[in-house]
C-alpha cells in the first residue's frame, strides 16, 4: 500500500537465464557450447571420512607425510622467546617446564593430526580440576599444571547439540567434547571447550563443517588427485626404465614350432638361453642366417619436465616451496630458493599468529601460576624467527648496528644507559653483548670524562689532511 492509501501492484518478475561466460558456438569453445568441457564438473571425494585411506597415505607415501608434517614441524621448531616483565630466572623456569612437559612436541602432534584427519585437540590437564567445567586460570594453584593430552578427531567427539552462542572466534563450535582414548584401560570423559586447544586441517563452510561433525577436512583431500598424478608419473617412469631397452628376435617358422611344441620348441628356448649367456659374458649375439635380431631404445626426453610440473602443482597446493618439500635446491642461474623460503616462513608466521598466539598466552598464564606461584602481569612471548642468520651475517649486521649506536651516543643524541640498552637487545638475535649487567648500567650513570685532546672516535670520518 502506497503513501496515498492506494494499493500498489508489485512488478512482475520472471526468471531469466544469464550467460556471463565467454563462448564461441562455431568453434564449440566455452561452457555450454557443445564441447567436451560441458561434461566436466567437480565432485567431493570425502577422503577425510576414510581414516584407513588417510592412514595408508601417511604411512606409505613420503609426499603425503611431508605435506602433513612440515608445516607442523616449522610452526613449533624454534619455539617462543619469553620476555616483558619476566626475569631471566623466571624465563628459565618456564622454559624448563615446557621441556619437561614436552609442550612443543605435543603441540606439533596436535597440529599434525589436525592436518591429517581434519581435526585434533590438545587438552590442558590441571590436577584437581574437573575437565567438564570451564577453565578459570585464577583457580590454578602452584604445581598443578600437568601438561597436554593430544587426541585426533576420531577420539574427541564434539557435542553437536550444545554449540557456543557467544560472539567470538569459537562461535558456532561445540561447547563440550567427549574424549574416548583408544585404550581399553582408559575411560572416556567430557571436557569443556575452554580447556581445549583446537586445530583443524582446511576449514570448511558452516554446512560442510556440520556434516564433518564440526571439524575441517584433511589437507590431503583437496590435493588427492594431484597426489595420484604425481605417483602415477613417478611409478610409470620407474617401470619405463625396465623396458627402456627392448630386443626383438625374428625366428623363421616360429609359429609352427610353437604349435608343434616338444623338442622343436625346447631347441628354440635353448638357443635363446645360449644367446643371453653369450651376451652377458662376451657381448655376442649368435643367430641363424635366417633369424634377425632388432634392438629398440626408449627416449626419456620430456619425462623429467612432466614430473617437475606435477611436483610444482603439489608445492602450490600445499603452500610449501619445492626447496622445502622436495629437500633439494632449485636449478638455474641465481636460483637459491631463498625468496621462496622467506615467503614460506612468512606464511608459517601468519599461521602461528592465527592459531597458536592465543593458546600459548593462555598456557603462559597457567604455567606462571603453576611454576612461579602467581601470574606475572606484563609477561610476553614472541615467536622465534625461522630464518636464521649465518655467522658472517650476524657479525656484519651486529657491527653495523653497534656502530650506529656509538655514533648516536657520541653525537649526544642518547644517554650511555640508553646506548647499553640498545646494545643489550642485540644479544639473543645476534649473539653479542649478552654479558652487559646491571652493574654496567649503574656505572653508565657516572658522567664520562672528556675525551683527550686530539682523540678521534673509531667511527668518526677521517678529517681531510692539510695540503
Amino acid at each position: 500500500m502506497g503513501k496515498t492509501g492506494k494499493v500498489v501492484s508489485k512488478p512482475a518478475y520472471r526468471r531469466m537465464q544469464t550467460a556471463d561466460s565467454w563462448r564461441n558456438l562455431m568453434l564449440r569453445a566455452g561452457i555450454g557450447a557443445g564441447s567436451a568441457d560441458d561434461g566436466g564438473h567437480y565432485a567431493v571425494n570425502y577422503t577425510s571420512r576414510d581414516r584407513a585411506q588417510l592412514d595408508a597415505a601417511f604411512r606409505s607415501n613420503w609426499m603425503a607425510m611431508k605435506m602433513v608434517s612440515l608445516p607442523a614441524i616449522d610452526m613449533t621448531r624454534e619455539g617462543v622467546e619469553l620476555g616483558g616483565a619476566l626475569t631471566p630466572d623466571q624465563i628459565e623456569t618456564l622454559n624448563r617446564c615446557m621441556r619437561r612437559r614436552a609442550i612443543w612436541k605435543l603441540l606439533r602432534d596436535a597440529i599434525k593430526w589436525g592436518r591429517l584427519y581434519g581435526g585434533a585437540v590438545a587438552v590442558i590437564d590441571i590436577q584437581g580440576h574437573d575437565p567438564e567445567w570451564a577453565l578459570t586460570p585464577e583457580m590454578v594453584s602452584r604445581g598443578t599444571f600437568r601438561g597436554l593430552m593430544v587426541f585426533d578427531r576420531w577420539q574427541a567427539m564434539p557435542d553437536g547439540g550444545d554449540l557456543i552462542t557467544q560472539p567470538g572466534r569459537d562461535f558456532g563450535l561445540p561447547c563440550t567434547y567427549l574424549v574416548r582414548p583408544q585404550n581399553h584401560n582408559s575411560q572416556g570423559f567430557r571436557v569443556h571447550h575452554s580447556r581445549v586447544i583446537r586445530f583443524e586441517g582446511d576449514a570448511l563452510p558452516m554446512y560442510q563443517r556440520a556434516g564433518e561433525n564440526y571439524w575441517g577436512q584433511s589437507v590431503l583431500e583437496s590435493t588427492w588427485d594431484r597426489l595420484m598424478s604425481f605417483d602415477s608419473a613417478t611409478i610409470g617412469a620407474g617401470q619405463l626404465i625396465k623396458k627402456a631397452h627392448l630386443r626383438v628376435a625374428k625366428v623363421k617358422g616360429l609359429r609352427q614350432i610353437v604349435a608343434q611344441g616338444g623338442d622343436a620348441l625346447d631347441a628354440v628356448a635353448n638357443q635363446f638361453r645360449a644367446i643371453r649367456m653369450l651376451q652377458s659374458s662376451e657381448g655376442l649375439t649368435v643367430l641363424d642366417t635366417d633369424d634377425e635380431m632388432q634392438f629398440h631404445s626408449y627416449a626419456f626426453s620430456g619425462l623429467s619436465d612432466l614430473i617437475i610440473q606435477f611436483g610444482q602443482q603439489l608445492s602450490g597446493a600445499s603452500n610449501i616451496p619445492m626447496v622445502r618439500l622436495f629437500g633439494q635446491s632449485p636449478v638455474g642461474m641465481n636460483a637459491t630458493g631463498e625468496s621462496d623460503l622467506r615467503n614460506y616462513y612468512d606464511y608459517i608466521a601468519g599461521e602461528q599468529e592465527s592459531t597458536l598466539r592465543e593458546p600459548l598466552e593462555l598456557l603462559l598464564d597457567i604455567m606462571c601460576r603453576s611454576e612461579l606461584g602467581a601470574a606475572v602481569p606484563g609477561a610476553t612471548l614472541d615467536f622465534a624467527p625461522l630464518w636464521q642468520l649465518s655467522g658472517e651475517e650476524r657479525a656484519t649486521t651486529g657491527g653495523a648496528i653497534t656502530d650506529t649506536i656509538i655514533r648516536a651516543h657520541e653525537a649526544g643524541l642518547i644517554q650511555p644507559q640508553t646506548a647499553l640498552r640498545e646494545m643489550q637487545q642485540l644479544g639473543e638475535p645476534l649473539g653479542m653483548w649478552t654479558n652487559i649487567s646491571e652493574e654496567d648500567f649503574a656505572a653508565a650513570t657516572v658522567p664520562m670524562p672528556p675525551a683527550p685532546e686530539g682523540f678521534v672516535s673509531p667511527g668518526a670520518p677521517d678529517e681531510p689532511k692539510p695540503v
